[in-house]
């Protein structure tokens, strides 16, 4: 009998972060052609936190209505069952995991996320390439693998924030790979497939294949979340590079978002990214417009 492989091991275990059973009944839920609002309203309803995010999504600004919706059926049908599944994802994993290994600052995990989450939302929206609802979920929950190895192995991880000391986000990925033989961009790949969202392990298979003849639809969402990435650290690192400007750039550039475009979408990056902290409860500290990061960014050797 083989053993199993550093992703099957933590994939298995029983401290992986996790989101609640009734969110993801409603993902399953809302992946059959047949199924009904009133099914999708029943689940909401019995979950207070999700609940709460959903009228809280439908009540923001962008919608602008003149009456605050109270009730959750209208909730639903405004935003769409599987955006409302979505959402019911992302509340309940990140309510199970703000806490947990006291060397590793989940403050920060969930503030780079969230920009990540809300950077993907925008260019989604601008690009039209992919839907910005299901960039945000991706977004945000795409880095989700690194908490299951704080999760399930806290000693090791420990000890490797520990070791490393002061550190960046390729020197932190790297330090990954090797003591635990996995890439987080994979492992949270393969865990939004097991809750019902398969796009990005789809989107990482095709790119592992080498075939770039066609773009999918999941590559060009696995592009735009990883684009949103390197924009979410420019706007929350606290020493940002001109190199990661220049990155990030490029990545939008690569996307077809030019840099007059940027400079035009930066602020509702930031008006969003803090408006959305405000309804997830994360504490987010972002530079507030392009002028200020670029004023601020320093030259590396």
């Amino acid at each position: 009998m083989t053993s199993a492989g550093p992703y099957e091991a933590i994939l298995a275990d029983a401290e992986l972060p996790s989101p609640a059973a009734i969110a993801v009944e409603l993902v399953q839920l809302t992946r059959d052609p047949d199924a009904e609002v009133d099914d999708v309203v029943r689940l909401v309803a019995m979950d207070p936190a999700i609940c709460a995010r959903v009228l809280k999504a439908v009540n923001a600004a962008k919608f602008g209505l003149r009456q605050r919706v109270v009730a959750v059926d209208q909730a639903v049908t405004m935003l769409g069952m599987r955006t409302v599944a979505r959402m019911a994802i992302e509340t309940s994993v990140l309510e199970r995991s703000r806490s947990g290994l006291a060397e590793f600052d989940y403050g920060s995990f969930w503030a780079e996320s969230l920009a990540r989450a809300v950077a993907a939302q925008i260019l989604a929206g601008w690009t039209r390439q992919v839907p910005a609802a299901e960039a945000f979920t991706y977004g945000l929950l795409g880095g989700i693998g690194r908490l299951a190895l704080v999760s399930v192995h806290p000693r090791q991880y420990r000890e490797l924030l520990l070791t490393l000391g002061r550190y960046d986000a390729n020197e932190l990925g790297e330090a990954e790979r090797a003591v635990f033989d996995v890439d987080v961009e994979t492992l949270s790949a393969r865990m939004l497939r097991t809750w019902g969202l398969p796009g990005y392990e789809d989107a990482l298979l095709a790119e592992s294949a080498g075939d770039g003849a066609v773009v999918s639809r999941d590559q060009l969402l696995l592009r735009t979340c990883r684009a949103a990435g390197l924009v979410a650290r420019i706007l929350v690192d606290t020493r940002v590079t001109r190199a990661q400007i220049a990155a990030a750039m490029h990545a939008m550039g690569a996307l077809g978002v030019g840099a007059e475009v940027v400079a035009h979408l930066f602020p509702d990056i930031v008006a969003t990214l803090h408006e959305a902290a405000d309804v997830l409860l994360i504490p987010t500290h972002s530079a507030n417009s392009l002028a200020e990061v670029y004023a601020n960014a320093i030259d590396t050797a």
